[in-house]
């Protein structure tokens, strides 16, 4: 019976070409777009959950109580030992370090630079599932000098040779033996990695006194725990250990945990985390699962629309079934599987599109999916899922409306359309509207984006070349580099600076106080950067009270410079000439003099107001220098950045250059927004244009069934026009009501959204007018040609047989 189900859909799909080909391409596009979409949102939700533990596994965070509270996922290096030995509930623990942002090594005569790296405890594979292809887990960190590498630094570092046992030299460490080889690391782990060193290669005493310190929160530390209560009686112990370890400095420290699975979605206000370049965002996930769900209810309408439609032409069959013997549920099987078929086949159309769109949209997610052979088991659930979701929902309303059929009244010739006409359009309506949400979202992040574009950050981010800092003899020799790099040619400027505006990586924190005798209350929290004489040169920012640095490094070391926010938030009136207390560390302090002001520039991003600055000299002591910047020509820029190599190789014989265009870096800080831009746009362009596939189809069968009624009208002497307005009416009606219905929705939705940036536009008429405007000339353009031809047909042919 069900073999006979499926061979008459085949049939009647081969008798209806037409129809078939307009459902199977709606339902590929609309399946394919789906499927990426729920692959991405699938690999988010699955991050971390790679480890058998990772329910009981948990990261410590640390709430820092100063001026103002701060939540960040560092903690002191002893906290993993004390909690061994102060709490039996902790079965085991790992602490991470990462303590600079590169580290070096020479193989043979090159010289390598690698940025992504850990340094861990002996236990880091036997704590997680992260999978070893050679060494042991137990062993392959326990002894001084290890190094573990990823599948693809082995390959990239000896070829076909065997790793293990080979020796690489860094810089500072000496030689490190390789004893291991692991699998490359998942992208759904927070912790990315292609190396890891065991904690143990450095033995210095600064090193030791920084393990057994409890002053600098400079440790990862992973616990795992069984059960809630068990975790609950850990963190009520934990006041009680920070006074024992931290005394009187307990207050300003809580320590909290996070699971495993929660961290790359519940880390948002989380500070210096391994996890900062991969933080998830659930908004985001929300509106591609709301994007999936869009294109799957306009392909699942176009279905109904265009079957219920057909269904009015295969009446007499269902009477004719119906009389002989068949029941509702043979007859809504009959039309179930035709939906499956139909469904099945778009599928297979699907995958292929899917193959095809896949580099790009891995280009627009950063990611790297891929459909193959030995891998499309990991995609056929969601896939299978989608499709099966899609055939139910495309296939349940029209095998109902056509078994409703009276069989007495069908043979008979009485009109069977019912109350047919009134779901259809609300179909349409339904379509549409989701539409016009995605093109008004689409409109406003597009112009959100432009709008950050083309605001102004306060200082100079174009031609703008920052180099960092790597070494102690870059350092040595700092200022006899930056005259050479001052004299390539293109270079119109060239300074050093400890951290720059736009800065990627984590700004340098103080407490900002006035001097004793002064007028203060609590220290204000504030950002610091080091700059020398010719770094405003390079930025272009603007002093709007008092002096710039000399020049004069022994007279600039004690001077600073506040932009606007700090003055405001320290009560200033006349902050030319205020002394000022700058604390960072018990050994990182400064009493300085207040120079100048400076305006408000922008030096994190957009998403957060001018947050309070301290532009402190480069020598200051608070922080050490870690850039060259240089204004330059943009013309030439590849042999200038040859030059400027020559120069970074010539003074510094342990790293490799790493260079970074500041315009590039800043529009990192946007990469989540424009990746939402992006596929707004992929999803409006593909919604509608299945949502307009489908309204070409359902004005094909419209007017098949009205081509009589044409053709009178048409000998009463209706016009060509009369004809055009009449059919193309009928069906904008829909699309304007679909307009009104879904300007709330959007408007709801992307005002949220806005609320994210702390410089944003606002919503106007023009975003919804022109969503509406586009939607309506696009589906008029779809019924256009079906109307113009309809109103130019013969009328005699379609009245020769009455």
């Amino acid at each position: 019976m069900i073999w006979n189900y499926f061979k008459v859909a085949f049939r009647t799909l081969l008798r209806s070409r037409g129809y078939a080909t307009v459902n199977v391409l709606g339902l590929a596009i609309g399946i394919a777009g789906a499927t990426m979409l729920m692959m991405y949102v699938s690999q988010e939700l699955s991050f971390d959950k790679l480890h058998d533990d990772s329910d009981k596994t948990y990261r410590l965070l640390t709430t820092v109580r100063e001026s103002d509270t701060r939540l960040i996922g560092a903690n002191f290096p002893q906290m993993g030992r004390v909690l061994t030995e102060e709490f039996p509930e902790v079965s085991e623990t790992l602490t991470l370090y990462r303590t600079r942002g590169q580290i070096n090594f020479r193989l043979g005569e090159q010289r390598i630079t690698e940025e992504s790296w850990l340094m861990a405890d002996a236990n880091f594979f036997s704590f997680f599932d992260f999978e070893l292809i050679a060494g042991d887990a137990a062993t392959v960190l326990s002894k001084p000098k290890s190094i573990v590498l990823s599948k693809t630094l082995a390959r990239k570092y000896f070829g076909d040779a065997e790793p293990v046992g080979q020796l690489i030299e860094e810089f500072d460490w000496g030689q490190l033996v390789v004893t291991g080889v692991f699998k490359d690391v998942p992208e759904n782990s927070h912790l990315q990695f292609d190396l890891i060193i065991d904690s143990k290669v450095r033995g210095d005493a600064e090193w030791i006194e920084f393990l057994n310190g409890w002053e600098e929160l400079s440790g990862y530390t992973y616990v795992k725990v069984d059960g809630a209560t068990t975790l609950a009686n850990l963190q009520a112990g934990m006041p009680a250990l920070e006074e024992k370890y931290l005394g009187t400095e307990a207050s300003k420290y809580d320590v909290s945990f996070q699971n495993l699975e929660d961290i790359h979605f519940g880390s948002a206000a989380v500070g210096l985390g391994l996890d900062r370049n991969i933080k998830g965002d659930k908004n985001y996930l929300i509106i591609f699962s709301a994007i999936a769900t869009f294109l799957l209810i306009i392909a699942a309408v176009n279905y109904a629309n265009l079957a219920t439609s057909k269904a009015l032409n295969r009446a007499k069959e269902v009477g004719v079934r119906k009389v002989v013997g068949a029941r509702k549920g043979q007859l809504v099987m009959q039309f179930l599987s035709e939906s499956v078929l139909i469904t099945f086949i778009a599928l297979v159309i699907s995958i292929g599109l899917i193959d095809l769109a896949l580099p790009y949209f891995n280009e627009i997610t950063g990611r790297s999916f891929s459909i193959e052979l030995n891998n499309i088991g990991d995609f056929l659930p969601v896939i299978l899922g989608v499709t099966f979701a899609v055939g139910l929902l495309s296939g349940i309303y029209p095998a109902f409306f056509v078994t409703r059929f009276q069989p007495a009244q069908i043979l008979k010739g009485v009109n069977v359309k019912g109350s047919k006409s009134k779901v259809k359009r609300t179909l349409v309506v339904l379509q549409f509207g989701l539409s016009i949400v995605m093109i008004i979202a689409t409109l406003v992040v597009s112009d959100q984006m432009r709008y950050l574009k083309g605001s102004d950050p306060g200082f100079q981010t174009e031609g703008v070349l920052v180099i960092d800092i790597n070494s102690f003899y870059t350092r040595r020799d700092f200022k006899q580099m930056k005259e050479a790099f001052a004299n390539i040619p293109g270079v119109k400027a060239a300074a050093t600076a400890s951290r720059v505006p736009g800065e990627w990586k984590q700004i340098t924190e103080i407490d900002l106080s006035t001097r004793a005798g002064e007028v203060t209350e609590l220290p204000l929290k504030s950002f610091y950067m080091g700059f020398d004489a010719d770094t405003r040169e390079v930025f272009d920012f603007d002093i709007v009270q008092g002096d710039y640095f000399s020049g004069d490094d022994a007279n600039d070391s004690t001077k600073v410079l506040l932009n606007r926010a700090a003055v405001a938030a320290m009560g200033l009136e006349s902050p030319v000439g205020s002394l000022v207390h700058l604390y960072r560390t018990e050994n990182r302090t400064l009493d300085a003099q207040v120079i100048g002001v400076v305006d408000d520039f922008n030096y994190q991003s957009f998403h957060s107001a001018v947050a309070p600055l301290v532009i402190g000299s480069w020598n200051s002591g608070i922080r050490s220098i870690d850039y060259f910047t240089l204004k330059v020509e943009t013309a030439g820029i590849s042999n200038l950045v040859e030059e400027v190599t020559k120069v970074h190789n010539e003074f510094d014989p342990a790293t490799t250059i790493e260079y970074n265009f500041l315009d590039e870096q800043l529009a990192i800080k946007y990469a989540a927004e424009k990746q939402a831009e992006t596929i707004f746009q992929l999803g409006a362009g593909l919604s509608l244009f299945v949502a307009c596939l489908g309204l070409f189809g359902l004005a094909s069968f419209t007017l098949q069934q009205r081509i009589k009624e044409l053709g009178i009208r048409k000998v009463l002497g209706a016009t060509h026009w009369n004809i055009f307005y009449l059919l193309s009416s009928s069906f904008l009606g829909p699309i304007i009501l679909s307009f009104f219905l879904a300007v709330p929705l959007a408007f709801w939705l992307m005002n949220d959204w806005l609320n994210n940036f702390a410089y944003r536009l606002n919503l106007s008429v023009w975003h919804f007018g022109t969503a509406g405007m586009a939607a309506l000339l696009v589906a008029l353009i779809s019924v256009s040609y079906l109307s113009i031809k309809a109103a130019g047909a013969n009328p005699v042919s379609s009245l020769r047989h009455e």
